[in-house]
């Protein structure tokens, strides 16, 4: 068995007077406890220890060393019982009987630390050391620190040396002898136990090392692969305007971080009579960062060919939808798209074609008249096989502005935490459409920026507008 008694050169009789009369009174107490263990409940008793043996039999096995070192012994409570119940945790005993709980470790640890008696001062710290050893499954179970196993240690001291001045009578040169020699065994046991903190620490210290290393490395990579991301993001936004259309351009970007998901473009399009328009879109996908920006790349490779000389954008938001469908899986991207198809007769003037894909709806600005949304019902793109998009036209002559724009500047925070809403919006919009275009948009974006003063930029922010001279 695991736990029978273990074979010893030197024996109780073979020792000094100090340390056989140390020894017989430890084993003593030992033997006491053991019995007092035994009559615990048969539930816990017949509790089953990891070395494959029950409680009862192991401290059958225990009894067996007691008696065969030093035979009868008296019966009665153990001062090691008393110790016992400062190794157990308060909060285990709030949920268990002490007649529930074992004892293994605790009874294993102070017969490693009696046997030590019997050693040579050379071989006594060895012996010691597994006593440290066995306990530090008790002190990991607790979490215990250093400075509680030092407080223990020094009541199991303690403790020992009151019931050996006890049992001898008094300061007697004998339990000096005995204290000495309790003394050195409890110095042996804290300057382990330090060494075994210290290396604990070490080994955190270095793990906390390695975690920063690879933290600063994956750092280094994540900017490497924003940077990368916020190139491809620069890609999407227009660099220049088509020219001799009959429309004015201007443009905000500001993304919440050094990548967004928002993007605005503007394309010509040659119609199957011959003639031209221009195609327009915004649209904000979902999230933020490289992901955003990698669907808001994707759905600028395709909305261009989408509109496939043809004048609808209901039908581009159709096709957009069936291209990005299978590749943005559990993501999807907010669209507005229309086409501006300018007359013949009238140079500045022509009509509007638009569609919505679960975008804000566009605002036509009209000299004389309050704003108006273009409103159109229209799923948003990339979740549903069929975007169900609604087309609507409206004309525009000269003095008109189209005023295109993501959801960042209706729902950005003000001070008291309300939204500043389509309502704010289309008030200040309204109240600012007389300035030139790059001065409406500079006005615009200040007055989301100034709404939401004390509260961080939650959302991209993209103001896209188009003018009729």
């Amino acid at each position: 068995m695991a736990f029978q008694q273990m074979e010893a050169t030197n024996t109780a009789e073979n020792l000094p007077a100090s340390r056989s009369r140390l020894f017989g009174l430890l084993v003593s107490e030992y033997g006491r406890i053991v019995r007092r263990e035994l009559a615990k409940t048969p539930e816990t008793l017949a509790r089953a220890m990891r070395e494959g043996i029950s409680y009862e039999s192991f401290l059958r096995d225990q009894m067996d060393f007691v008696q065969a070192t030093i035979g009868h012994f008296v019966d009665g409570p153990s001062v090691l019982e008393k110790i016992y119940l400062r190794f157990v945790d308060v909060k285990v005993l709030d949920h268990q009987d002490f007649n529930d709980i074992t004892a293994k470790n605790y009874l294993l640890s102070l017969r490693a630390r009696i046997e030590a008696i019997l050693t040579t001062e050379a071989a006594e710290e060895e012996a010691l050391r597994r006593s440290v050893n066995i306990l530090m499954k008790v002190v990991n179970a607790q979490n215990s620190t250093f400075t509680e196993f030092n407080l223990r240690e020094n009541a199991i001291r303690i403790e020992l040396l009151l019931a050996l001045k006890r049992d001898l009578g008094g300061e007697t040169e004998l339990y000096k002898e005995a204290r000495n020699l309790l003394d050195r065994h409890s110095l042996i046991l804290i300057n382990y136990m330090h060494e075994i903190f210290l290396g604990r620490l070490n080994d955190s210290l270095q793990e906390e090392k390695r975690l920063r290393e690879e933290l600063e490395k994956k750092r280094q990579q994540t900017e490497q692969e924003l940077r990368m991301a916020q190139k491809i993001q620069e890609s999407l936004l227009p660099t220049s305007y088509p020219k001799d259309v009959g429309l004015k351009f201007s443009a905000r970007y500001l993304p919440m971080s050094s990548v967004g998901g928002d993007f605005y473009d503007v394309a010509s399009v040659a119609l199957k009579d011959g003639s031209r328009a221009v195609g327009v879109i915004i649209a904000d996908a979902s999230g933020h960062g490289v992901p955003a920006a990698f669907i808001a790349a994707m759905t600028k490779m395709v909305w261009q060919s989408s509109l496939d000389a043809c004048i609808d954008p209901a039908d581009a938001l159709g096709r957009i939808n069936k291209q990005l469908l299978e590749r943005i899986s559990g993501n999807f991207i907010t669209v507005g798209l229309g086409v501006f198809q300018q007359t013949a007769e009238a140079p500045r003037t022509g009509f509007f074609h638009y569609a919505n894909g679960g975008h804000p709806p566009c605002i036509l600005l009209r000299e004389g008249e309050p704003p108006k949304l273009l409103e159109a019902r229209g799923r948003i793109i990339g979740i549903f096989p069929e975007v169900q998009v609604e087309k609507k036209v409206v004309e525009y002559r000269s003095g008109d502005r189209f005023v295109f724009y993501t959801d960042g500047l209706i729902e950005a925070r003000m001070e008291d935490g309300d939204i500043i809403g389509e309502e704010r919006f289309l008030a200040h919009v309204q109240s600012v459409q007389q300035l030139h275009a790059e001065e409406f948009c500079d006005q615009v974006i200040s007055y989301v920026k100034e709404s939401a003063l004390d509260c961080s930029q939650d959302d991209d922010l993209t103001l896209f507008v188009v003018d009729v001279p």
